[in-house]
């Protein structure tokens, strides 16, 4: 009989699912990360399940539908604790999506510890602060997307839908975060939510089976598609655009066989060319059609850029991007490795039968120089 613990994680978009994986597989703790449309299998080989589900950007009625459907689904695979995986500045739907978990699995209480104390997202008095600024008047209540405008954790909760039962908790370090958990799990509790400031405390004290592989991925030129119109990911283009790199704006008029050759000439002249959306003005009627499209191109760009130069590393940030990006080349499933770069996860993915490997992150993420820095890193390790 397998007595092997077991984790189910589910996350609203790939960037989050990949934040959090990462912290497993960093622990040596065998982890894998499912796209929408790749499907867990019962005789799985790993500890950790990854599921994405590609939430963040519906109702969420429909967000309620689409976690309590899936985890319905998956709850008798043998997993030994569920954990839902929200964003680090709260966006998207995180009252439905506990919700539905927590009536999904029947249990009395879902244990939300939101906090990231790494990148000082931190939860006191019930308000979530994004660097000392309450969220709601942070960068991220200017997301063209899912604008956040409200503070208080439990109003957002309760704005979404039942949040009885759903426990929140303050955290201003690491340390708080692993004595909470580790004081529900010694209790039995077995059903958690929270980013990816959880899930870094979650492999010392969860007695998962540990495995050790290092992964030593060839990079000799990258390109950046950055699909992300957060301000601090724009900061990070133009940072690196001002240090010679050159910079490309998605244009679908010229169609995509001329920037494929442009940015692939880039890549090949200069080891690292950046692709984004041209544009941070997506407000407005037709949003969800001009976001799909936007994705759509850009994925489309990336992947003759791929197939045309040699040993090139995708750095790809923001979830919408990378997801379509993925679905254009058949990938259903892939495995996060850690980086030196909080923030930042390497994926190895198979593409045309041929092991690949991937940069992403979340729009919301790091610093200024970001992208040089990972680039620099990245390359550097090849000689």
């Amino acid at each position: 009989m397998d007595m092997i613990n077991r984790l189910l994680i589910i996350a609203d978009d790939v960037t989050g699912a990949m934040d959090t994986g990462v912290c497993f597989s960093a622990a040596g703790i065998s982890t894998r990360v499912y796209l929408p449309q790749g499907k867990i299998e019962k005789d799985r080989e790993e500890s950790v399940s990854v599921c994405v589900l590609d939430t963040r950007h519906v109702s969420p009625e429909k967000a309620y539908e689409a976690v309590h459907g899936f985890v319905s689904e998956v709850s008798d695979l043998g997993f030994t604790y569920f954990y839902k995986k929200t964003d680090s500045a709260l966006r998207g739907n995180p009252g439905a999506e506990l919700s539905a978990m927590k009536d999904a699995l029947g249990t009395e209480k879902i244990h939300f510890l939101p906090s990231y104390p790494l990148m000082n997202r931190l939860t006191k008095g019930g308000v979530h602060y994004i660097n000392g600024v309450p969220v709601s008047e942070s960068v991220f209540s200017r997301d063209p997307f899912n604008p956040v405008t409200m503070s208080d954790v439990r109003q957002i909760l309760e704005s979404q839908g039942d949040a009885d039962g759903i426990e929140v908790y303050d955290a201003a370090t690491d340390d708080d975060l692993r004595s909470i958990a580790s004081e529900l799990i010694g209790e039995g509790e077995t059903a958690f939510a929270g980013c990816a400031g959880l899930a870094g405390v979650l492999p010392d004290i969860l007695d998962l089976p540990r495995t050790h592989k290092e992964v030593e991925p060839h990079c000799g030129t990258m390109m950046v598609m950055c699909g992300s119109v957060n301000p601090i990911s724009l900061i990070q283009c133009n940072a690196a655009e001002k240090r010679g790199y050159p910079r490309y704006h998605l244009d679908t008029e010229a169609g995509a066989a001329a920037q494929i050759g442009q940015i692939s000439f880039g890549v090949i002249e200069e080891q690292m060319a950046i692709l984004d959306t041209g544009s941070s003005d997506v407000t407005g009627e037709g949003i969800d059609e001009r976001m799909k499209t936007v994705a759509a191109e850009m994925a489309k760009r990336a992947s003759g850029v791929m197939r045309s130069v040699e040993d090139m590393m995708m750095f790809i940030i923001g979830g919408d991007t990378m997801l379509e990006f993925l679905r254009q080349n058949g990938v259903t499933q892939l495995v996060p490795h850690p980086t030196p770069f909080p923030g930042t996860v390497l994926g190895s993915i198979e593409i045309d039968g041929k092991e690949r490997y991937m940069l992403s992150k979340s729009g919301g993420f790091g610093e200024p120089d970001l992208i040089e820095k990972v680039f620099e890193r990245m390359i550097s390790a090849q000689k």
